[in-house]
């Protein structure tokens, strides 16, 4: 999988594609300091403008280039032939390269020098081409192998320095750098698991759409039941992005099928999804169903998704945590519960008009919604929490942490050495 420098041997050196690139430069035929015109079918020519004038063609000005195109051959070029903004012209930058590269002299040293010039003002594919010239002309010439990325390996070979870098980390070279081959492994294996879903996805896609948003109540049914009948397990983390889609939500019978079909799995990724939806969907049914298949399994992966929830932003959340704990009983909730008994939430209140002061004693009306942090006691937190402990301390948060500390915390180790 090693990536070759690309270049050609022939008799009398090396030659890389930096050749074929100037070639038409050094003939003074640049294409890059000349005229380009771009027509409305999709042409392009590029020359040298000679003269222009303007004609009236069906009443209407028009302007019209002679292009000289090639030593002594020219065309005329009209301006309603031309895409909108359909003639570029070459920049002052461009010009003067011009000029430089028709009395360049055939030397590394000298193709070396404009590649710095050209790097200077942003041509940085011609200062490549003229690095490259020079390697043509000089294969050993310390400062274009540099400016091309080029080292001297082990055995004084010139290769490029990704090359040994990548080789001395045992990376491979793949789809155009060097990795280690263990991500090339997995980006493989994530490549043959796409294509190989693809069917798939593009059958759930449709079913879904049908189920979510068909025109008639045939089309609905048919989605659904087709819904019902997925047996795929790599159908999972469709299914679950579906369920959990936030953007354009399905319809609540949708979502519940989703919920159905999920929880037949017995799978740690559909437990993923069902314990997310069992917190965040906004309908109590769906929120519901998702807690009774988790009751069934996925209870190990629902439970610290559940406490994560206990510090979220959105008090509702919160509660919806605690009670979602309340089916499981897991000891590991007590001391978040503890921490979440009161939590501070962002309220917006409107504290009506104010009266402001400038320095120059005038006053301004300024008004407006305020943004402060409340607290809030959460009786669900509560109720959990006493349901596991068989304890209640009310909203009480230093009786409760000495109260798990004398339960929960593990005694102190004897630091005393026997005599």
């Amino acid at each position: 999988m090693r990536k070759q420098p690309c270049r050609w041997m022939v008799a009398s050196g090396w030659i890389t594609p930096a050749l074929v690139f100037l070639g038409p430069i050094l003939l003074g035929g640049s294409r890059l300091s000349a005229d380009v015109f771009r027509y409305k079918d999709g042409r392009t020519i590029s020359g040298t403008v000679k003269s222009q004038t303007e004609k009236q063609i069906n009443q209407r000005p028009v302007t019209i280039w002679t292009v000289e195109i090639a030593p002594q051959t020219y065309v005329q070029v009209l301006e309603s032939e031309l895409q909108r903004n359909g003639h570029d012209q070459p920049s002052e930058s461009e010009l003067e390269y011009r000029n430089k590269v028709g009395s360049l002299p055939q030397t590394a040293e000298a193709h070396c020098a404009l590649a710095a010039w050209c790097t200077q003002q942003g041509m940085m594919d011609l200062a490549e081409a003229h690095y490259r010239r020079a390697l043509d002309l000089d294969p050993d010439h310390e400062v274009a192998r540099a400016s091309t990325d080029f080292k001297k390996d082990d055995n004084g070979r010139w290769v490029r320095k990704e090359e040994i870098y990548g080789e001395q980390r045992g990376k491979v070279y793949y789809k155009g750098r060097w990795r280690f081959p263990e991500s090339v492994a997995i980006e493989q294996a994530q490549e043959k698991a796409e294509q190989e879903i693809a069917p798939l996805k593009k059958d759930l896609s449709r079913w879904h759409t049908a189920a979510s948003f068909g025109r008639s109540p045939k089309l609905r049914k048919e989605g659904l039941v087709n819904l019902e009948q997925v047996q795929d397990p790599k159908a999972i983390g469709i299914l679950s992005g579906y369920l959990l889609e936030t953007r354009k939500r399905p319809p609540v019978n949708v979502r519940l099928t989703y919920v159905r079909v999920l929880g037949r799995f017995k799978h740690i990724g559909a437990s993923q999804a069902l314990s997310t939806a069992a917190i965040t969907d906004p309908d109590e049914q769906v929120r519901q169903a998702s807690m009774n298949a988790l009751r069934e399994f996925g209870g190990e992966q629902a439970v610290p998704k559940f406490i994560s929830y206990l510090a979220n932003d959105q008090n509702e959340l919160v509660n919806r945590a605690a009670i979602a704990l309340g089916y499981f009983d897991p000891p590991q909730a007590v001391l978040p519960l503890i921490e979440a008994l009161v939590t501070k939430h962002l309220q917006i209140a409107n504290s009506g008009p104010q009266m402001n002061a400038s320095t120059q004693g005038a006053f301004s009306i300024g008004g407006g919604p305020k943004k402060t942090m409340v607290p809030m006691e959460n009786s669900h937190v509560l109720g959990t929490l006493s349901q596991i402990t068989g304890k209640n301390f009310e909203y009480n948060k230093p009786q409760w942490l000495a109260w798990y500390a004398s339960v929960y915390a593990a005694p102190a180790a004897d630091l005393r050495r026997d005599p």
